[in-house]
């Protein structure tokens, strides 16, 4: 894990004053209703389309919402491939009249690849030598971070990250997105199998009609005078976990804060149904219960490489062990490019929000490595049904 030099650093953390929270009031609470989102499934893969249907049927999108691609079903492509197969469709989609001024949110289904590649050849034309997209080589992404920007793909330049005009913990001032409503909330429903990413939905389903365990567990990397001397990006991000600890703990929750590098040990966290620590890199370790519906993530460079296959990474065993949320990277994202989980469980817990939602408004940067797994609906700490002030 690395982070950004000192410059950027100042531009990427500023502190999160917890008044920024105040932003969100009764007046404008920021649902997110099944009619605002697209599910998009890859008709390459059977499981994709059927998880789709799945997904309409239990949350009760409606059946138009239903949009189709056809892109390879590996977990990676190029840049040509995403803009010829994922991105100019669903920009063009965007843009009919049943989808134009309703969708706020892009669900991204089994099937569909998690990583783009850079091109390192050729020129990212289709085969009528036409370029419907503006093309430029640049590092790897998300898919499900570029489609956050689908709305002005094409209108920057795909060098590096953007800043994320909605994250309320910054103070960066971006112009290239001067209009919020342009940015997509976007997650995906995945996992190792299919099995899996139904439970996901059973799951958030489930915890919303029957409540969240109150059980949290926050794995410091320091100790507490170790983070009183340091000044860097992990010892910041060190404190917020610790400080998301003390919040929850002054919630009511059941909270553990291990502290120092050792990680939790097997046994304290049973029904564990929040989870932010660090360092195990690529290696998941099984000392965790998860209860129905549990949101955790794991602060390392690469944890979402791969959904699939045999790997060890956290995202994917969290989804196998049983939880139902998290957020990873696909590539090094520096460390800066986590959600703040002071801020990310302040906005689920203290505000109700939906976690499409809540990662929208906690994720410093766009067009980058990060990626939200899990339901964009389940809101599991509902406070309001109110809508979004739509302008």
């Amino acid at each position: 894990m690395r982070f950004l030099p000192d410059k950027a650093l100042l531009a990427v953390l500023p502190a999160l004053a917890l008044i920024c929270l105040t932003i969100i009031s009764a007046k404008r609470a920021f649902a997110l209703d099944p009619w605002e989102i697209m599910v998009v499934v890859n008709d390459n893969s059977e499981e994709s389309t059927a998880l789709g249907r799945y997904y309409i049927e239990k949350r009760h999108v409606p059946n138009t919402n239903l949009f189709h691609v056809r892109c390879s079903v590996k977990e990676t492509l190029t840049r040509m491939a995403f803009e010829r197969d994922i991105a100019t469709p669903i920009k063009r989609a965007l843009l009919l009249p049943r989808f134009s001024k309703k969708i706020r949110c892009i669900l991204l289904t089994y099937g569909i690849p998690l990583r783009i590649l850079p091109d390192r050849e050729g020129n990212g034309r289709n085969r009528k030598g036409q370029l419907p997209i503006p093309w430029t080589a640049t590092r790897s992404a998300a898919v499900d971070s570029e489609l956050m920007t689908i709305r002005q793909y094409g209108n920057y330049r795909l060098e590096g990250w953007l800043p994320n005009p909605w994250f309320i913990g910054g103070r960066h001032g971006d112009k290239i997105f001067s209009r919020l409503s342009g940015i997509m909330m976007v997650s995906r429903i995945d996992g190792p199998d299919l099995r899996t990413a139904k439970r996901i939905i059973n799951d958030a389903i489930f915890a919303e009609a029957h409540g969240l365990s109150r059980k949290a567990c926050l794995d410091c990397r320091y100790t507490e005078s170790d983070r009183a001397k340091g000044r860097d990006a992990y010892h910041v991000f060190d404190r917020w976990i610790y400080e998301s600890g003390l919040f929850l703990k002054s919630k009511g929750f059941d909270t553990v804060i291990n502290q120092g590098p050792e990680l939790i040990r097997k046994g304290e966290c049973k029904d564990c149904a929040l989870y932010c620590g660090w360092y195990s890199l690529g290696k998941y370790e099984n000392v965790f219960g998860w209860a129905k519906g549990a949101i955790g993530y794991h602060i390392a460079s690469a944890e979402c490489v791969s959904l699939h296959g045999s790997n060890e990474q956290w995202c994917r065993m969290l989804l196998k062990k049983g939880a139902s949320v998290t957020i990873g990277p696909v590539s090094e994202p520096y460390v800066q490019a986590f959600p703040p989980p002071n801020l990310f469980f302040r906005l689920l817990v203290d505000n109700g929000l939906c976690i499409a939602r809540a990662y929208l408004m906690s994720s410093p940067m766009l067009s980058w490595q990060m990626i939200l797994v899990g339901d964009p609906l389940y809101r599991p700490f509902l406070r309001c049904t109110f809508s979004m002030n739509r302008k």
